[in-house]
């Protein structure tokens, strides 16, 4: 990490040394100074005439409206699933938490480490999610398949 270091940054109790007089400048001629006009941004409409900017921004709004619908969707199946609505709010809670305390950890670590580590512990860290979930899933009932009813409890 980048901290300023002790003496690099000047006291408030110490005055810095004055500056020594400067002349006045000499007025800038007429042959100098430019005579065009002040460049202004371009407006919104402009941007979008670009060739490929509709594309882009179509593609970065849908994107982003598919992750807005997520905690709405959590709370969904989390209710769907007999939950009551506290949990289904703390799962959303946790799914807005969740990046704010784990992506500057992953930043830090892509600083010590390179990008690759990081990139690789995230892809193992999702494979091994479903898989260990369901791992631990409840056994299979006895009894025939085919007829519910009939099946033991456990």
């Amino acid at each position: 990490m980048a901290h300023a270091q002790v003496h690099d940054v000047l006291r408030t109790t110490q005055l810095a040394p004055p500056a020594p007089p400067q002349s006045p400048a000499p007025p800038p001629s007429l042959a100098s100074v430019d005579q065009t006009p002040p460049h202004t941004p371009p407006t919104f409409r402009d941007v979008l005439r670009h060739r490929y900017s509709g594309r882009l921004l179509i593609a970065s709004v849908t994107g982003r409206l598919s992750l807005g619908m997520v905690p709405v969707a959590l709370i969904l199946a989390a209710q769907a699933d007999g939950h009551t609505l506290a949990a289904a709010s703390l799962l959303a809670a946790l799914y807005g938490i969740a990046p704010a305390l784990g992506l500057p950890l992953l930043g830090r670590l892509a600083d010590a480490r390179g990008l690759p580590f990081p990139c690789h512990l995230g892809a193992v860290v999702t494979t091994r999610g479903p898989t260990s979930s369901t791992a631990q899933s409840r056994p299979q009932r006895s009894g025939s398949g085919s007829d519910p009813e009939r099946a033991h409890p456990f």
